[in-house]
């Protein structure tokens, strides 16, 4: 086999083709890794940042939505007036205008001062500090419908909120009467919770 020297120039020039073709190809190469690379950190950062404005977006719908139920809740606790003072005053005007509208033949009752309630500690933490009193009534009526109506009476007219624990109801014979229009006398304990607002 004979070369001819054509062929070493052919062979010259291709390698030297080749030699700038690499020169030229592996930077280009490089180039278009680091752009790819960089490419994907952008990628990367934006989907980052997608997530966490969705994340906001979750947080901010959250705290919406807990507020909306919160100032709903808020307007009703103050509507039926157990956020308060627990105002003693107003209670005995309550008691006083309940006597007034004469549903039973007369009742007595003794409160006792406020105090903490520490039965409750998530309500106790969160916005409002719980006060209890305890009520004891002692309520004579003409009939058990007398009594039911008295109690829905002072749960409706009372400010704060009235949880009714226990109640004994007797029965009397017409020589025990306290008054003549007394057929049933009933000792009940309740108890009185009000919030007061830390804030």
């Amino acid at each position: 086999m004979k070369i001819w020297p054509s062929t070493f120039t052919y062979l010259r020039t291709s390698l030297i083709a080749f030699l700038i073709a690499a020169a030229l190809g592996v930077p280009i190469f490089i180039h278009l890794q680091n752009e790819r690379m960089l490419t994907e950190q952008k990628l990367q950062r934006a989907h980052q940042h997608a997530i966490e404005a969705i994340d906001k977006l979750m947080a901010e719908q959250r705290e919406f939505v807990d507020y909306y139920l919160y100032e709903n809740a808020y307007r009703t606790l103050s509507e039926k007036n157990i956020i308060g003072d627990g105002s003693r005053l107003e209670l005995i005007e309550k008691f006083e205008q309940l006597r007034q509208q004469k549903i039973v033949t007369d009742f007595k009752y003794r409160l006792s001062p406020q105090h903490p309630d520490s039965n409750d500690p998530l309500l106790n933490t969160l916005y409002f500090n719980v006060q209890r009193s305890t009520l004891t009534l002692q309520i004579y009526a003409l009939h058990e419908g007398k009594f039911i109506h008295f109690l829905n009476a002072l749960n409706a007219e009372l400010p704060g909120l009235l949880i009714v624990n226990n109640c004994s109801i007797e029965k009397v014979r017409a020589a025990s009467d306290p008054t003549p229009s007394t057929r049933l006398i009933a000792e009940c304990e309740a108890d009185w919770f009000n919030l007061k607002e830390k804030n």
